[in-house]
């Protein structure tokens, strides 16, 4: 007994002695500055420890696998995290992204999109392009105050002679200097959103080189291909077919051709359906299949754009006023055939990517030249998502399941403006 008794309090004074050291070097490392080093490095190692996450190379998010859709902010749950995101680093080497007032995603958080375009690399197809099943994410609530017909109703377009008469003075300027857009740590940094499984390298983006793109469409009336890979995507206050992401694609169709004179190819085919029931496990690879016959078949097509709603987490609402319009944001879409796993993604070459990537950088400038806070950032993912068909494709995310059916069709009179001036080579910034 004397032997156990001695035995604890050897114990005892260890644990003391152990506590107080600590204590020491905290107190230490706080006047040394070091204090938000710590902190940083304790909340990375809980969060990956705890979390059933993916994290980003931005860690103010990640991906909750347990729920769909699911994004949530780090600092929602952990109030630690959106202290350090606000603190000065310059104390020492923070490993937390900070914004800053130049940053488009400055205490505004850009979420990734869930199952909607996620692809799966452990099965592929023929054509090799991955793909995965992804379950149905559509908010079917119910609404009983207003006429279902009245809400799906779609407004007129402003009749235009012409596509250049259509299109206001180029009166917007960029907030930026041409230094800084031709930087590529600063565009990485600032407008893109990137999952911590591929990576945006120099190599990839070069954003002098997308600046000088001349994307332009002269000398014949530009021809646009709008289709669904996902058109079931629904929105809050979605009552039927009547209210899907298929009918946004059919106003901003409408825009497109009585506003700015377009030729408009607008394919509604349900191409996540099989036997009448939501099936998206090979979406990507039908929509490749019938998007790819009529590119070729249409040499005259000058762009494709594949329209989606995003899936965020229920808490989030992304929208902004416009005109004084309740209007939906909008997230753009690049794959860029590049995992951290498997590095260039050779079965799904993309012989557009630069071009792709140069458009949406593009548009994403003229965006905050007109709308400011309208698109929400440039999301990259390691996939290619049939932006090979065309060299002006684009993946567009047009609000998400949250925003109601008017926010996501008032959405498409900016689009279609921005679409317009990049079409009509509007010079973004002068060098």
């Amino acid at each position: 007994m004397l032997i156990v008794g001695r035995g604890r309090f050897k114990r005892g004074i260890m644990y003391m002695v152990l506590t107080s050291c600590i204590i020491v070097l905290f107190l230490c490392l706080q006047q040394a500055g070091l204090k938000r080093y710590m902190l940083a490095t304790c909340c990375k190692i809980a969060l990956n420890t705890f979390c059933p996450a993916e994290f980003y190379e931005k860690p103010l998010y990640y991906y909750d696998t347990d729920t769909q859709p699911a994004v949530i902010v780090f600092g929602n749950i952990f109030p630690i995290v959106r202290f350090l995101a606000k603190a000065d680093t310059t104390a020492g080497d923070v490993d937390v992204y900070v914004p800053t007032a130049g940053d488009s995603l400055y205490m505004e958080f850009c979420t990734e999109s869930d199952g909607n375009v996620e692809e799966d690399e452990s099965t592929e197809n023929t054509e090799g392009e991955s793909q995965s099943a992804e379950s149905e994410n559509t908010v079917t609530n119910d609404v009983t105050e207003s006429d279902p017909e009245e809400q799906g109703e779609i407004p007129d377009a402003d009749s235009q002679s012409s596509s250049v008469s259509a299109i206001p003075l180029a009166t917007g300027t960029v907030p930026y200097e041409y230094e800084a857009l031709a930087d590529y740590n600063f565009v990485h940094d600032s407008f893109y959103v990137i999952p911590s499984h591929t990576a945006l390298l120099n190599n990839i983006l070069k954003p002098d080189e997308f600046l000088k793109n001349d994307l332009s469409v002269n000398g014949k009336t530009p021809c646009i291909l709008i289709y669904h890979t996902h058109s079931q995507e629904a929105f809050a206050d979605s009552t039927g077919d009547n209210m899907t992401i298929v009918q946004v694609g059919d106003y901003l169709e409408k825009l497109l051709k009585e506003k700015y004179g377009y030729e408009v190819i607008h394919v509604t085919t349900a191409f996540d359906m099989l036997d009448g029931n939501l099936d998206r496990g090979k979406a990507y690879t039908y929509a490749q299949e019938e998007i790819g016959a009529i590119v070729n078949e249409h040499p005259e097509i000058d762009m494709v754009i594949d329209l989606h709603r995003d899936g965020v987490n229920e808490s989030l609402h992304f929208v902004t006023d416009i005109d004084g319009k309740p209007t939906a944001k909008v997230m753009l879409f690049n794959g860029i055939s590049y995992s951290k796993n498997q590095g260039n993604i050779d079965y799904l070459y993309n012989p557009y990517l630069e071009d792709n990537l140069a458009l949406t950088y593009q548009m994403y400038l003229l965006g905050k030249m007109y709308y400011p806070d309208f698109f929400r950032c440039i999301y990259i993912e390691a996939y290619r998502y049939n932006l090979h068909l065309c060299r002006r494709s684009m993946l567009i995310e047009a609000g998400a399941q949250t925003n109601s059916f008017e926010e996501v069709i008032n959405a498409m009179e900016p689009l279609s403006e921005l679409i317009a001036r990049e079409l009509s080579g509007e010079k973004i910034i002068k060098q």
